[in-house]
């Protein structure tokens, strides 16, 4: 599930989700328009704060590299 959907199911504003996580709220908003990849440790946050329902993976493209 990418972040940003996350955050809207869960009703949960990039504010709120950052002081849960730890985050900076400019980090956050990054990760969650897809702008950049995240940082390992930024990727560490997002899992656990989330209950794992946010993957590493899901910032990713899942296209097959040929």
């Amino acid at each position: 599930m990418r972040l940003s959907d996350y955050l809207t199911r869960n009703k949960i504003t990039r504010t709120a989700f950052a002081e849960k996580a730890g985050l900076t709220v400019p980090t956050v908003s990054r990760a969650a328009s897809g702008r950049t990849y995240p940082s390992l440790t930024t990727l560490r946050a997002i899992v656990g704060a989330t209950a794992g329902e946010v993957t590493p993976n899901d910032f990713f493209d899942n296209e097959e590299i040929t």
